[in-house]
């Protein structure tokens, strides 16, 4: 069975390239989407069919400009061992744990992508939760009746149609003091599919499946400081290390263990909250700008 519903998968052209996997996800017919899911969604999920069609993410701003645009000199080599003992070394002691890693991925030059745990930060962050909590509350209705106009069309046959709602924000500094130095400003997205079958009573079940998932660009900018264990750090000495090539600015990305809940048709009243701050029943599902 697992390897007829691979090939299934395989025959419906899946792409491996993330961008080229979005457009073909993105341009499928519903029913062939609740067919593909029903078949081999975990392989799907996992392939990142949840992230958003629509929005592509792209860095902000240049950063600190080229990476090595100049050779490094004693000043910037004394930068580079100030950041790697009080900001590595003293913020993992202080007990913030991501802004040290971030940092040390920094300083390592690779400027290979760094995957950000998003569950842990979802834990942590009441207000990301709160917002993402905001943004499926806003748009249920709306994507749950596109989902039942293409449940309509497809003559009862079970469909999924891609949602998603995109928002930028930046970690409190007082409050999340271990994001904030670690991610700052970045964009996060609530997305994934709203599915719609037969239920036993013969009345459409629509429900959603979602991730959040999170994006920044890891980067100094100069003309900023940021006081740091009771020394104030500026921007432009660690905008430095890049310059110089000590440093390389790099992207921070991840998404967080689906979650599904379903979409009951609307009623007064409170309703139960789900996993990620929602308001529907749902749990998490173990197989990891705004709205369409």
């Amino acid at each position: 069975m697992a390897e007829a519903s691979g090939d299934l998968v395989r025959a419906a052209g899946m792409p491996s390239d993330p961008k080229a996997l979005r457009l073909w996800w993105g341009a499928l017919d519903p029913s062939v989407r609740a067919g593909l899911l029903a078949a081999d969604g975990e392989r799907l999920v996992a392939a990142g069919v949840l992230g958003p069609v629509e929005y592509e993410w792209h860095a902000p701003d240049d950063g600190a400009g080229p990476f090595a645009q100049r050779p490094p000199g004693p000043g910037d080599y004394a930068k580079g061992i100030m950041a790697e003992h009080l900001l590595v070394g003293g913020g993992t002691f202080a007990g913030f744990t991501d802004a040290a890693r971030h940092m040390q991925h920094y300083l390592e030059a690779t400027g290979e992508p760094l995957n950000v745990d998003v569950d842990r930060f979802l834990r942590d962050d009441g207000t990301l939760r709160g917002l993402v909590a905001e943004q499926i509350s806003k748009h249920q209705e709306e994507w749950r009746q596109t989902a039942l106009d293409a449940y309509a069309q497809s003559g009862g046959a079970p469909v999924a149609v891609p949602v998603e709602a995109v928002r930028h924000r930046t970690s409190d500094p007082a409050s999340q003091r271990n994001w904030y130095l670690a991610i700052g400003s970045h964009a996060f997205a609530t997305s994934g599919v709203v599915t719609v079958r037969p239920g036993a009573d013969g009345k459409p079940r629509v429900s959603m499946q979602y991730q959040v998932s999170v994006w920044d660009r890891y980067n100094w900018d100069p003309g900023k400081s940021t006081p740091i264990a009771g020394t104030n750090i500026k921007d432009s000495d660690l905008a430095d290390l890049h310059q110089t090539g000590l440093a390389k600015e790099f992207d921070l990305t991840g998404r967080s263990t689906p979650v599904t809940v379903l979409l009951p048709d609307p009623a007064p009243g409170p309703q139960n909250v789900g996993e990620h701050g929602s308001g529907w029943e749902g749990g998490r599902v173990d197989p990891g700008r705004e709205t369409r």
